[in-house]
């Protein structure tokens, strides 16, 4: 017996109860919905006991695998450990490493010192440029500002 689909057939029974005349409340066939609840009770413990089996044992696979979870790690905590140890040649690495490291930050502080300059020197001709480019428009507004055109008598051309 499936517990939903008895439920389900309970809450059908319970909203096709024609309502009482007078009253709050509704008429349900009383027979059809104890049945129902029996044979749920029945059931229920059952699938309660199946529900905690399946829980303990997902319990216990859970501490099971962290055990051996642990182990694993442990393991390989010790066999790095025996590995850098061992071996001379990861020293010799991390040396080489922080000196190809020191080099490339000397190299990368001399090209952003060369970028910089390239960029001052670009804004420095830009500068000049825009300067000369408003000293020709002052130029030109101040020339049509002493320039003035009297158009009421209009010159002819001989």
């Amino acid at each position: 017996m499936d517990i939903e689909e008895r439920l389900q057939e309970l809450a059908e029974l319970i909203a096709s109860a024609k309502p009482r005349a007078f009253g709050e409340g509704a008429i349900i066939d009383r027979e059809a919905a104890m049945r129902i609840v029996e044979e749920l009770q029945t059931a229920l413990p059952a699938e309660v006991l199946s529900a905690k089996q399946v829980v303990d044992q997902a319990d216990q696979i859970r501490a099971n695998a962290s055990e051996e979870a642990e182990g694993i790690i442990e393991h390989a905590r010790l066999r790095s450990a025996e590995l850098v140890s061992e071996t001379e040649v990861v020293m010799a690495a991390h040396a080489a490493a922080q000196q190809i490291v020191a080099e490339a930050n000397e190299v990368a502080a001399s090209k952003q010192a060369e970028v910089h300059a390239y960029v001052e020197s670009k804004l420095a001709s830009f500068e000049g440029l825009l300067s000369s480019t408003l000293q020709a428009v002052s130029h030109g507004r101040a020339k049509l500002a002493n320039d003035t055109v009297d158009l009421s008598h209009p010159q002819v051309n001989a």
